[in-house]
This record gives structure tokens, C-alpha cells and sequence, in this order.
């Protein structure tokens, strides 16, 4: 809508311009306008991270249970689900503001009252949106007319009292054409709730695609089923309505990011880092994290053989030493070499690709 002027007329009294009545007309128009536009400018209102699915460090294809593009989590339990990384045709404009990539879930049902799956992303901090009315929104098709359900879980943390589950269970018709659904629910308020003491608390969200009877009170009886999901755009904010997708910059995404997963990657026999050796059968590569991560991290290595390079040798991967949550430690154990010399830590045979994780 195009601003609306109030017409001041030409006369001191008036009695040719605008009423009353419609010069108020005009303002609240005005107003009304501004205030939506408001709402779709906000910055950082959603509080999924890497919800347009564009950082994937852990690979682009997943076929059991743990984390997938980042910050996304797959369940699998009997049956099963392969998730892959799919991009977008340019110039498509179902989706809006020209992403790159879309989740695709691809699940293979089998019976069984246990059996379920869902892809979920767990927001830190269980306090963060407790109490208030939260909104989510997606975009979404399947490989046929499905039925998807989204479900809110409070987990109170390693050594919390039970979970709450079924927050705000809405259902979902899901065709071959890309839509936008949204629904709105009440988190409800933390009132005299112990909480774990480690931390690794959170509220989850989670979009179901395949549930047994024990988990219908979760689901909506949403039932059994195979077939093919994508997902884009997954947003979660604070309000009573959806707003428009909130686009941040890909450096700022990549950094939210790295406070649960960073992966040091680099090409054959390029070091990563520079060490010492310590004794005679101990070297040391300290290496700074671009952030600090939620928790002291793990590590896992999932490119080459990863050796130190210098005077002494070694035969084995390192084990991690965490200094603190933005600087960990490659220790090797050697032989040979002498007390101080220096060295550095590359891959072996193929590319290096170790990860380090924070999550939930």
C-alpha cells in the first residue's frame, strides 16, 4: 500500500480538507502498515539455526539417526530415514527470496507400535522461550498427498525431571507443490521446575513423518507411512503469527553454527596446525575454534589418517585435549624426535576432515 496523506485542505478551519473520520482512517492505515512491515524487518527473530538448510559439515547424505545438516537432528527407530541435501532450481520462485538448498527425508516404513521418525532441531536453553506464544513456519512437499505433524518437547536436562512432550501438536496436509504451514502454541512457563545441572537442556522442535501407535498422542494419530519429504525455510519466532523467512548472511549463519559443530578440513598433507613435542612420547598442536562452543567438545574423524609431522613418528590418530571451550589440543603419541622440537599435525593418504561438536 502506498502511504496514504491526509488531505490539510486550504481553509484555517478546515472545511475543505479531509474529516475527522477519515483522516484518522488514513493514520491507522498508515500505522497498521507500519507495524507489519516491522514485524517481517526484525532481525534475529528466529531462533532455528541454519533453517534455510545452507551449512551442512558433516556431509550432504545420512542414513541413520544423529545429526545431519547442521543444528538438524534425524530420529529413526525401526524405520528408516535418508536424509539428503537437495538445491533449489535458480529462478524457481515456490520458495521465496532465492534459496540455495531444501532437506529431503526419504523414510521406508515398518510396522510396529515402536516405529517412528522425525527430523527436529533442539533450541539451547529450555528457559529461553518458556512462558511465551511462539510461532513456526515451513515450507514443505512430499512425493505424494502425506500428512506431516509438528510436535514442541521441553527436555529439562541430564538429570531433569521427565520431559513434557506434545506442545503444541499440529497436523499437516502435504502435497507435491511447495506450501508454507505455520502454527502457533503456548510454551508452557517454567513454575518451580528443577532443571539438570550439566547444562544440556533445550526445547525441541519436530516434524514427524512416520508414527506407530505408542507415539499418537504425540502425532495427532498421524499413522505409518513411507514416502519422500522436503522441507525448507524452518523458522521458529516469538508472536502469534508467521513473519517472513528471516535471511542472514551466510557468515553470521556459519558462526551460530560453530558454537556445536566446526569442521577443520584441509587438503592431503596440509597441516592444520603447528605443535611441540612435549616428551619423548607426547606432541601437543594446540587449535583455536573460530567461536566458543556450547560445551567442551568431542572429535571425530571422518576424512584420512591424521599424523604428526616432524622428527619423531607416530602411527596412530590423536586423541583430543579440550583447553577450554574456544581452544582445543591434537595429542599424538610418538616415538623418536626430541623434547622441544617442533612439528605439525596433517592428513595422511586423502583429504583431512576432523569435527569437532558441542550439540545437544
Amino acid at each position: 500500500m502506498a502511504q496514504q496523506h491526509i488531505n490539510l485542505g486550504t481553509q484555517s478551519d478546515g472545511k475543505d480538507g479531509d474529516t475527522n473520520r477519515v483522516a484518522w482512517q488514513k493514520t491507522e492505515a498508515n500505522f497498521n502498515e507500519l507495524y507489519g512491515g516491522a514485524l517481517n524487518v526484525a532481525t534475529f527473530k528466529n531462533r532455528i539455526v541454519n533453517g534455510s538448510f545452507d551449512i551442512w559439515q558433516r556431509g550432504t547424505s545420512f542414513s541413520s539417526t544423529g545429526y545431519c545438516a547442521d543444528r538438524f537432528l534425524v530420529q529413526q527407530t525401526g524405520t528408516t530415514i535418508n536424509a539428503t541435501r537437495q538445491a533449489f532450481a535458480i529462478g524457481q520462485s515456490a520458495v521465496p527470496d532465492n534459496p540455495a538448498y531444501f532437506m529431503r527425508c526419504a523414510v521406508s516404513s515398518v510396522a510396529g507400535a515402536g516405529n517412528a521418525c522425525y527430523l527436529a532441531q533442539r533450541i539451547e536453553s529450555v528457559a529461553s522461550l518458556a512462558g511465551k506464544r511462539v510461532t513456526v513456519s515451513f515450507y514443505a512437499k512430499a512425493d505424494a498427498a502425506r500428512k506431516i505433524a509438528l510436535e514442541a518437547t521441553q527436555y529439562f536436562g541430564s538429570g531433569g525431571p521427565a520431559s513434557i512432550n506434545a506442545i503444541g501438536v499440529t497436523s499437516f496436509n502435504v502435497t507435491g507443490d511447495w506450501q508454507r504451514f505455520s502454527a502457533t502454541f503456548d510454551v508452557p512457563a517454567l513454575v518451580n521446575t528443577a532443571m539438570g545441572p550439566y547444562g544440556d537442556d533445550f526445547l525441541q522442535i519436530a516434524l514427524w513423518m512416520d508414527a506407530g501407535g505408542n507415539y499418537s498422542g504425540r502425532t495427532n494419530t498421524l499413522g505409518q507411512q513411507s514416502g519422500t519429504f522436503d522441507f525448507a525455510q524452518v523458522q521458529l519466532e516469538i508472536g502469534g503469527a508467521a513473519t517472513s523467512f528471516d535471511v542472514r548472511p551466510k557468515a553470521i549463519e556459519q558462526q551460530l553454527c560453530n558454537r556445536y559443530c566446526y569442521a577443520f578440513n584441509a587438503a592431503i598433507g596440509t597441516g592444520i596446525g603447528v605443535g611441540t613435542q612435549h616428551n619423548a612420547t607426547s606432541t601437543f598442536v594446540p587449535l583455536p575454534l573460530p567461536t566458543a562452543m556450547r560445551a567442551s567438545p568431542s572429535m571425530r574423524n571422518l576424512g584420512s589418517p591424521i599424523r604428526w609431522v616432524g622428527a619423531a613418528s607416530n602411527t596412530s590418530d590423536p586423541a583430543l585435549g579440550v583447553i577450554n571451550q574456544g581452544l582445543v589440543c591434537l595429542i599424538f603419541t610418538v616415538s623418536g624426535g626430541a623434547q622441544w622440537s617442533s612439528g605439525y599435525a596433517a592428513s595422511s593418504g586423502g583429504p583431512l576432515y576432523l569435527l569437532t561438536e558441542a550439540e545437544l
